[in-house]
């Protein structure tokens, strides 16, 4: 049997009912499921929110919460790290000096300078890099404990000396140090360098290590957080340095509180910034 040419509920194939509404974009049909990784609720066991959202006076509050309720697991690897450090910059002195790469110079007011010869500078660049090197691979392994808090999840001394995607994490700390360490070897321009570049890397360990990507991936979306909200970023970065400046100048036993609860304040930028998940404050 045949249905009407004009009957309204006649199907044909392709052709919708007759009055029917065709569906419009972005109606009756569920949201695309974005790819797993950046964003999702994989970096930690507590959803996102649907948007970024940062606020300053929140992840100052809430570092102060998980350093208070982790004090001694945030505290004793500052220590341990900051004795490699001396140990590291004592033995660049002990050999910069025993090569005699530099001619000390008094000058007319009494005070002295050190004019550093080729070999000299050369030492000085080499040594550099060690140092920093050395405080990146540092921080690979603080910030690992960092996202553990971030997490939700229980930490403890060993947590901040078990680096996560460490691999990667390693190679990109290698990176870092040597364009810090070239950086600062720029005469004039050192320093401002220095702090420029920083301030735009601010964020590619806490991604290496938390999303576990490779090198490349790591930086490109490390600097794309920046970019996702450079406001915000530019003032975390201020402020964890104004902590840590009011920290060094407590004699540098302040710097044992300053340095747990600046990093949190960024671990929670972070997170904040790029949608990822923060755990909520420790009762």
């Amino acid at each position: 049997m045949t249905q009407p040419p004009n009957d309204p509920t006649g199907d044909q194939p392709g052709v919708p009912p007759q009055g029917a509404v065709p569906p419009q974009p972005g109606q009756g049909f569920p949201p695309p499921v974005p790819p797993q990784g950046y964003g999702q609720p994989g970096f930690g066991q507590y959803p996102p929110a649907p948007q970024a959202h940062f606020n300053l006076g929140d992840a100052i509050s809430w570092s102060w919460n998980k350093f208070t309720k982790n004090a001694a697991a945030l505290i004793v690897p500052i220590i341990v790290y900051a004795i490699a450090l001396v140990a590291a910059s004592a033995l660049a002195y002990l050999l910069i000096s025993q090569f005699g790469v530099g001619d000390v110079i008094e000058e007319s007011d009494g005070s002295t300078t050190v004019d550093l010869t080729t070999a000299g500078s050369v030492a000085t660049v080499i040594f550099s890099f060690v140092g920093a090197l050395i405080l990146y691979i540092c921080l690979v392994a603080y910030t690992s404990g960092l996202l553990d808090i971030a997490d939700g999840k229980p930490v403890s001394i060993g947590s901040f000396f078990a680096p996560r995607n460490a691999g990667p994490s390693m190679l990109t700390a290698l990176l870092l140090a040597i364009v810090a360490s070239l950086i600062s070897a720029i005469p004039y321009v050192g320093y401002i360098g220095s702090i420029v570049v920083g301030l735009v890397t601010m964020y590619i360990l806490p991604t290496v290590v938390d999303r576990g990507l490779g090198v490349g991936e790591a930086f490109k979306q490390g600097f794309a957080v920046f970019q996702k909200d450079v406001g915000n970023s530019i003032l975390v970065y201020i402020v964890t340095v104004v902590i840590l400046a009011i920290g060094g100048a407590l004699c540098g036993v302040g710097l044992l509180v300053a340095a747990p609860v600046a990093s949190l304040v960024l671990i929670n930028a972070y997170r904040s910034i790029s949608g990822g998940a923060v755990a909520p404050k420790t009762p």
